[in-house]
């Protein structure tokens, strides 16, 4: 009678485990890219539905009071209301917008508080990780930024008309564009803006613009608008820029003229190549940061009577 030997079921040498942890490390590496690339489209697209609300928004703001909201009230004021606040209605933010004391400065204990309370996610683009105040003001840390910001309009030289420049304020810091489609109406009655000032176009204008990279040390509230502090001080744009720079400069250089605070807008983003970019027309274009400044600058401005073909 024969007995059978069962044998011992062999092992993995080490040579086959190495082997099959490196395979594993192939497969991960080969996959890891195309994972990340589908997280950003969906940031992406994000990003661009929430442009659309915020142009949305403002579409129904100009509707209701027949004017697009200025960037600046009163000769010389320190109040700033932003044009996110005044937006807010519209963007499902009534209650924000009732309690927001608007005879009070835009850092006053009430409206700080209220601040805090709101944090308006819908004007934050999700592949940006900075949500809060970046500047060196400890306190002012928990407080809220936009990442979008209103088009003052162009700093260069106009392409229908060569050798002549756009209209704008030279101000401390930065020049303040005045052919966009946010002006600087000194008040409700003075020189409004709406649909019919926009004489190049709807759909060739630019209402928003990202500035959304993370060593962008210039993040304010998103509260704090366009502050005229009079005499020698200037004027500060804070939720509002004028377009000067390509698109994207802010990851070619370190200069603190891009990442720090400006008037003219370092527009970029952490969407790879360019931007998103709201028109006037409620479309949202992704430019690219290779777009010709004669394009870029001509699609900012509201009355610069270019010929422009959107990339």
């Amino acid at each position: 009678m024969f007995q059978s030997q069962m044998r011992r079921p062999r092992g993995f040498t080490l040579v086959e485990l190495l082997v099959v942890i490196a395979i594993i490390g192939v497969l991960i590496a080969l996959l890891l890219p195309a994972v990340q690339q589908a997280r950003e489209a969906a940031r992406r697209m994000q990003c661009t539905n929430q442009l659309k609300q915020t142009t949305l928004a403002l579409h129904n703001y100009a509707d209701t009071h027949r004017k697009f909201p200025s960037a600046a009230y009163g000769a010389a004021t320190s109040t700033g209301i932003s044009l996110w606040t005044r937006l807010a209605p519209f963007l499902e933010q009534t209650a924000f917008y009732d309690a927001y004391k608007q005879n009070e400065n835009w850092n006053s204990t009430d409206n700080l508080a209220l601040l805090l309370q709101a944090p308006m996610e819908g004007i934050r683009c999700p592949s940006g990780s900075v949500a809060t105040y970046s500047g060196t003001v400890a306190s002012r840390k928990p407080y809220y930024t936009p990442h979008y910001y209103g088009i003052l309009g162009p700093i260069g030289e106009n392409s229908a008309s060569p050798g002549v420049d756009y209209k704008y304020r030279d101000e401390i810091p930065g020049e303040i564009a005045t052919q966009g489609l946010f002006t600087l109406a000194m008040n409700d009655a003075n020189n409004p803006i709406g649909f019919s000032g926009i004489t190049d176009g709807t759909s060739n204008t630019l209402a928003f613009g990202e500035i959304c990279w993370n060593d962008y040390t210039a993040y304010r509230e998103y509260t704090l608008g366009m502050v005229d502090y009079g005499g020698t001080t200037g004027m500060g744009a804070f939720t509002y820029k004028s377009v000067k720079w390509p698109i994207n400069i802010g990851f070619q250089s370190t200069s603190s003229v891009y990442s720090g605070f400006n008037n003219v807008g370092p527009f970029g983003s952490h969407h790879p190549g360019g931007a998103n970019f709201a028109a006037a027309d409620g479309s949202v274009r992704f430019l690219p940061e290779t777009i010709d400044m004669g394009i870029y600058l001509g699609l900012a401005s509201r009355n610069g009577q270019e010929i422009v073909a959107v990339p």
